[in-house]
């Protein structure tokens, strides 16, 4: 049986992987002008690196919601570093909040793990979309700086690369994929 399942931000994220004021410094600004286009780059940089559609790194803390069709044998957080699980509900005809003792957490894996405690299995669920929900933190508690290097090598990419051209896009700087490649999560 497949298990489908689909990963969203909890809550908004409080704050950015670099400030404007370490942007700027990168991208040697010393005026307010472009402040706003530059927080747009910051915002841009980061969707690359932090959530499942960027690299799989939790750059910055946050709350996730991972939403399955069915509990599979282990569940895999998508996301790295895993900070802890915050609730895993599941609908069996009425929504049941199982507790903490009913599983383990193994963050120390990439990606994380949740599976049933020793010597238990998951309770049964409803066959609907979403049946299953595992609410978790994951991010650091201070981004590493590397990937705050990553995020600012990205922003000067954009910043020095600000016009659409018709010809083929610029890869990205190897510092940052050969970064983002020691943070994402092992399949």
């Amino acid at each position: 049986m497949t298990t489908w399942h689909q990963l969203t931000r909890a809550a908004p994220v409080a704050n950015t992987i670099v400030t404007l004021a370490e942007a700027k410094t990168q991208l040697r600004v010393t005026h307010s002008d472009e402040d706003d286009f530059i927080l747009r780059l910051i915002k841009v940089a980061q969707a690359q690196i932090d959530g499942p559609d960027g690299a799989g790194i939790a750059a910055v803390q946050c709350q996730w919601r991972l939403s399955l069709d069915a509990f599979p044998a282990v569940i895999r957080l998508p996301l790295n570093p895993v900070r802890s699980i915050l609730s895993i509900t599941y609908d069996n005809g009425s929504v049941q909040t199982l507790s903490p003792t009913a599983y383990t957490l193994d963050k120390d894996r990439s990606p994380a793990i949740i599976a049933p405690a020793y010597g238990t299995s998951w309770p049964t669920s409803r066959a609907i979309p979403g049946a299953v929900k595992i609410t978790f933190e994951a991010g650091y508690d201070a981004t590493p700086e590397d990937l705050k290097q990553a995020a600012l090598l990205l922003i000067s990419h954009y910043y020095d690369r600000r016009e659409a051209t018709g010809e083929k896009a610029a890869e990205l700087p190897f510092g940052v994929t050969a970064v983002l490649g020691r943070y994402r999560p092992l399949a």
